[in-house]
């Protein structure tokens, strides 16, 4: 069959049935478009937990949400709280919900390649029997996730139910060694192999139903990690005094923290747009993005539109308009700065960076921070923190091959000046 001409045709084909796949889906549909959605499973049951500030996910149905929570507690050597709502994402039902109104656009395949065609792009498919092996469409979403990346966030959750009620409430970082058998941060760095230090995330359902995950923020890639953060976990579950009547779900989670987007052959972009994780949505410092593939669907879906209809309409924009993309190069920069951090360092990061004000911690976590809003809690961060934690940005600064983002910084400095 020739890629030029081929029967099998929708209006968008969406590759990839991930959450950000099936938003993006979902927002063109709604719009009347003619969708297909092309995964090796595409119903495959999501298996990871997704949570996000309230902030980021305006809008999302009550259904949607296993749980909410007025604050979050966080601690580097001492305790505070975050004081903006915080949700758990009900994944089966926001899945199930997804699909349900997609019935009928759901692929099981392999995309194999993409290439142009008369009216659009052709997706060839690896043969299978009884399907197609080309379909064409207007436009194409590659959706597919994040590619492999130098540094990673790695995590071990327990969904389990409890003898006894959890009083402590929802964690979002717990870095406080005291409750764990882990070493206590040291000023020398850690020894060559080990893990850089960890915290706990606590989600309770109710008052016997939690969550507990213990996470490393970035690290080199290493299959070594997770069953040394599992073991972390059950360590720190003994130092909260935790009596686990049963497990209900292990969780093992590996998220690439320096992805950059799918690359798009330069022929295409016109008509193929990658979103979600294949588009480097994933936040360089807390490695969340659901609330980006959340808010930035709607548009995305508008300009998708546009496109069909014939009216020119720059796919790339909806997805990273300017003003995101400046954001994004100071987050990653500001990553780039946590990594290198040796274990005290760290430690004393996060003491300066939870003491921010609530809004701007919060919104630097959820990325709902304009540019310059980001740029001023950054200095705040930075006059908030200790001499060594100030060394620390400042080499990070001189380190990063971005002149963009050394430029950024020196303006920080004459600010201050």
């Amino acid at each position: 069959m020739s890629e030029n001409s081929h029967p099998h045709r929708a209006d968008v084909l969406v590759l990839g049935a991930g959450p950000a796949g099936l938003l993006a889906a979902a927002a063109c549909h709604r719009r009347g478009l003619d969708v297909r959605v092309i995964a090796p499973e595409p119903a495959a049951p999501w298996d990871k937990q997704l949570s996000a500030w309230e902030q980021e996910l305006p809008g999302i149905p009550s259904t949607w949400v296993r749980g909410r929570w007025p604050g979050m507690r966080v601690a580097g050597t001492t305790a505070t709280t975050l004081a903006a709502p915080y949700l758990a994402v009900d994944v089966p039902t926001m899945q199930a919900d997804l699909l349900e109104s997609l019935q009928g656009s759901l692929v099981a395949g392999h995309v194999e390649g993409l290439s142009h065609s008369d009216d659009g792009v052709a997706a060839r498919l690896r043969p299978r029997l009884g399907a197609p092996d080309v379909i064409g469409a207007a436009v194409v979403v590659d959706a597919r996730g994040a590619l492999p990346g130098r540094y990673w966030q790695s995590a071990v959750g327990l969904d389990v139910s409890l003898e006894a009620p959890w009083t402590r409430g929802p964690w979002l970082m717990d870095f406080r060694p005291a409750f764990s058998r882990q070493p206590r941060p040291s000023s020398a760095g850690a020894r060559e192999g080990a893990m850089s230090p960890t915290f706990c995330y606590v989600l309770p359902f109710t008052e016997r139903r939690v969550l507990f995950e213990e996470t490393v923020l970035m690290g080199p890639e290493s299959e070594a990690v997770l069953p040394q953060l599992e073991a972390r976990l059950r360590a720190r579950l003994a130092g909260y005094g935790v009596r686990v009547s049963e497990v209900h779900r292990v969780e093992r989670c590996r998220i690439p923290m320096d992805s950059v987007a799918r690359p798009v052959p330069p022929a295409l972009r016109d008509r193929v747009v990658t979103f979600g994780a294949a588009a480097g949505f994933t936040h360089p410092a807390t490695g969340y993005q659901l609330g980006l593939s959340w808010r930035r669907a709607e548009p995305l879906a508008d300009a998708i539109q546009s496109t069909v209809d014939g009216r020119a309409a720059p796919l790339s924009a909806s997805v990273w308009p300017d003003e995101a993309l400046a954001a994004h190069a100071l987050y990653r920069f500001g990553a780039g700065a946590v990594r290198s951090m040796d274990s005290a360092s760290l430690v004393a990061f996060f003491d300066a960076f939870f003491g921010l004000t609530t809004e701007d911690a919060v919104g630097y976590l959820a990325r709902t921070l304009s540019t310059n809003d980001l740029r001023r809690a950054m200095w705040a961060l930075f006059r908030r923190a200790g001499w060594r934690t100030r060394l620390e940005l400042q080499r990070a600064a001189v380190r990063d091959p971005l002149g963009a983002l050394r430029g950024v910084f020196d303006n920080l400095m004459e600010q201050a000046a």
